[in-house]
């Protein structure tokens, strides 16, 4: 069953990056940001207060931490896409595995299996197959917010795991919520301009509640395995953007793209053996 968990949650992942794709060529991005904020936040708060245990404050210390640091590699990763191809940053922040992995070696003391070594790996020569060859743009400052965001979200991944030590996912729900609704709405003020249709924030919602599921699994995978497991196995969920988006948005694969995706399930095989 957690294996099955840990896998919904990669297809999840990506699956709603395609459909957040597919509701941007509705709206703006500012109507996304108020749909995911209010959205998340009323849904993560629902569980919180449903299925919360009774803890002191100090117990939602890395909670809050790892609700921080999701948001903040989210506004860096929207920043970075201002002045950098999608293909670069996204190649950029789904290497926020390695730095997950990193954090909880050295701070939780999880074992690094020398095979795991080889998955690493595959995945990341998967991603950089599934980016293509071309650029349409680089800045210096869109690589330097993706990094950023990549720090961050390897962050959150070693703070979700660290949390479970003191609480767990209806907590760690409870205090993305309640970041969500502070942070992106107050954040999607940036954007000036027409909302758009209804069609694309019906579409923008479906993909939210997807991605709630998707981070809803995630945490409840870490209760079974080890972060330094957990986060290069969801890093790979481009693979899964890259086929969804076939059949949703009708872009095509290239034979690159089909090798890096076969290099991706490698990698991730290799964690699950």
């Amino acid at each position: 069953m957690p294996y099955i968990v840990l896998l919904l949650s990669l297809i999840f992942y990506g699956l709603s990056t395609t459909l957040q794709k597919k509701a941007l060529q509705e709206i703006n991005l500012g109507a996304m940001l108020k749909i995911h904020g209010w959205a998340v936040g009323g849904l993560y708060l629902l569980g919180w207060y449903l299925f919360s245990k009774t803890l002191s404050p100090a117990d939602y210390l890395f909670p809050f931490l790892a609700a921080i640091a999701s948001a903040l590699g989210f506004i860096f990763y929207y920043e970075a896409l201002k002045s950098t191809s999608a293909s670069v940053v996204s190649l950029i922040t789904s290497l926020y595995s390695l730095v997950a992995i990193f954090l909880s070696v050295i701070f939780l003391g999880e074992a690094f299996l020398p095979i795991y070594f080889g998955a690493v790996f595959f995945i990341i020569l998967g991603l950089i197959l599934l980016k293509g060859k071309k650029a349409d743009k680089t800045s210096f400052s869109g690589i330097a917010l993706s990094m950023i965001a990549m720090v961050m979200w390897g962050f959150w991944g070693f703070f979700s795991k660290a949390a479970h030590n003191v609480a767990g996912e209806p907590e760690l729900m409870g205090a993305f919520g309640l970041i969500a609704i502070l942070v992106f709405p107050t954040y999607a003020k940036r954007f000036k301009g027409e909302i758009g249709s209804v069609k694309g924030e019906a579409i923008a919602l479906v993909s939210v509640i997807i991605l709630s599921a998707a981070s809803v699994m995630f945490y409840f995978s870490l209760r079974f395995f080890p972060a330094s497991v957990v986060t290069p196995i969801i890093s790979g969920y481009p693979l899964i953007t890259i086929v969804s988006s076939f059949f949703i948005l009708h872009e095509r694969l290239s034979f690159r793209q089909l090798l890096g995706s076969a290099v991706i399930i490698g990698g991730i095989f290799l964690f699950l053996i």
